[in-house]
């Protein structure tokens, strides 16, 4: 199902620091960490240099049974070592808890045998490994990514190699998971197809991941354009980035709804555009927005493009579809500067005057948003360097007590567009 949400595309107008957000949060070794793959079928992924690893699910709720694991984290304090097929015990692990799942797989090139030694660090505790082919396939469907093509089940004549291969000795594959259950040690012997693993993390608030509030808002959850752009001006030789927020709400918490690796953004909202992703309460109402940068020179945007398309997936494997209106102009057209503190107000007598100190200043124009970040009043272009606000929106409905943000445009005699930074205003009478 794809859901069309308004989402906010804006420059860095507000000094908002972005937090990491990710959970594999170190690698050493003979691993590199990748976006979820089109696929993992034999020989499509494939690499004589690393172990490649991703994440498939995240924030998801398991029942009753949880998932089967080959290797089981306990809740004990000390390291676990596993080299032999003996060791592995089959056992349930994240019974009606939430989880997030990540796939390690090595595939060399033309089956070449190059034994992979590797670290993987989580922000989260690990639950349990999945190692065994059968065990790998059965968790699939629940635990893998909606987007990647995973071996079809085998049979009695078929063997996809995936699981890992223990020997009596450390001639094998072997695993260790550190005291502190947060760090994965893998040596990996690849040869003959492919070795996986799957690792299997506690999202829950005690196991290092955050509260979780679920999708059932995202049809309907508050949407709009982020103050202080609403032009969403994007110059197509700019090597900067472009901000896109998606706002959560008492329904919807986007940083944990939404799976951030899968976004994409851009033309035709296909194009690998992100830079990162981060966590914000962008418009100041209590929920932590789901915040992304992402590069303008890979968005693919033309001059005739009048919108920005988001594309990615929620957790839960639910494609959606966002999308904007934005002003894409060169190098040769009036250009926007951002962010130029030249913009002042002064209340007087029931109105407040804006003005631009910007020199030559031909037009001069408004816009007001209050603190969900809701465009209150727009004056569109006034001759001069003053603006004169009536307190008022709508239907000339005046407007409540309290904070409202507001942005001066300026466009001067030699046709350049200049913008303020965001500043705040309180209304009290």
């Amino acid at each position: 199902m794809k859901s069309r949400l308004l989402i906010a595309l804006a420059f860095a107008i507000l000094a908002i620091s972005l937090p990491s957000f990710g959970q594999i949060i170190d690698h050493a070794g003979d691993v590199i960490q990748i976006s979820p793959p089109p696929s993992v079928l034999e020989g499509a992924l494939i690499s004589n240099d690393a172990i490649q690893a991703f994440p498939e699910k995240s924030k998801l709720l398991l029942g009753s049974t949880g998932v089967n694991v080959n290797i089981s984290a306990g809740a004990g304090n000390a390291p676990i070592f596993v080299s032999t097929a003996q060791a592995l015990t089959t056992s349930t692990a994240g019974a009606n808890a939430y989880v997030n799942s990540y796939l390690l797989h090595a595939n060399t090139i033309n089956d070449t045998r190059i034994r992979f030694t590797a670290s993987v660090k989580f922000d989260e505790n690990i639950l349990g490994l999945i190692v065994t082919e059968n065990t790998l396939e059965q968790s699939d469907t629940l635990l893998g990514d909606g987007g990647v093509t995973y071996p079809p089940a085998t049979s009695t004549s078929t063997d996809n190699g995936r699981g890992l291969e223990f020997t009596t000795d450390l001639d094998g594959d072997w695993v260790y998971i550190s005291a502190d259950r947060r760090t994965l040690l893998v040596s990996l012997v690849a040869k003959n197809k492919m070795d996986e693993i799957r690792v299997v993390t506690d999202a829950s608030p005690d196991g290092g991941g955050e509260l979780f509030t679920g999708c059932a808002g995202l049809t309907s959850a508050h949407m709009d354009i982020s103050p202080g752009n609403s032009e969403n001006w994007i110059r197509v030789d700019s090597i900067g980035g472009v901000r896109v927020a998606i706002f959560s709400r008492n329904n919807f918490d986007a940083p944990n709804c939404i799976f951030t690796s899968s976004l994409t953004f851009g033309h035709s909202g296909d194009e690998i555009s992100q830079i990162s992703c981060g966590v914000a309460d962008f418009n100041a109402d209590g929920f932590d927005d789901l915040v992304c940068d992402f590069a303008i020179s890979k968005t693919g945007f033309t001059l005739s493009d009048t919108q920005g398309i988001l594309k990615g997936r929620t957790v839960n494997s639910e494609t959606f579809e966002f999308t904007d209106s934005i002003t894409v102009v060169d190098a040769s057209h009036d250009h926007v500067i951002c962010c130029q503190p030249h913009a002042s107000a002064l209340q007087l007598a029931g109105q407040i005057v804006f003005s631009s100190q910007v020199k030559n200043t031909e037009s001069t124009s408004v816009e007001i948003y209050n603190l969900l970040g809701q465009l209150m009043y727009k004056s569109g272009f006034v001759d001069g360097s003053r603006v004169l606000w009536g307190l008022s929106h709508g239907q000339n409905q005046p407007v409540v007590n309290g904070v409202y943000f507001y942005v001066v445009t300026v466009r001067t005699t030699e046709g350049k567009i200049i913008q303020s930074q965001v500043k705040a205003i309180s209304i009290l009478r």
